[in-house]
């Protein structure tokens, strides 16, 4: 129900193609905040995702697919800010494990 409401805000938005496809830097600031909100809802997903599978609702070929995404996810160090996951949360782990190459 939170992805709803999140995405609710977004219904007969145009800008979300070029928010999605455009390099960051090409985007007004208007496309980069519908950006961040689509990100925000991502990694609410990706969190209830990691959720399931440390329940074993998920399968393994599924998780595989879903951490992959996670990966992506956590790759985009311009909109690293937007991740909304609690530090006691088991994915906050896998992060951690993750190469992080948004360090310099």
């Amino acid at each position: 129900m939170t992805g709803a409401l999140w995405l609710a805000g977004l219904e007969g938005e145009t800008g979300i193609h070029a928010a999605m496809s455009e390099p960051w830097s090409e985007l007004s600031d208007h496309e980069k905040s519908v950006r961040a909100q689509i990100q925000r809802y991502f990694w609410l997903l990706l969190q209830n995702n990691h959720y399931q599978y440390e329940l074993g609702l998920i399968n393994e070929e599924l998780w595989a697919q879903i951490e992959g995404r996670i990966e992506t996810r956590f790759s985009e160090c311009h909109l690293r800010n937007m991740m909304l996951v609690d530090p006691s949360d088991g994915l906050k782990r896998l992060l951690n494990s993750l190469p992080d190459n948004c360090v310099e």
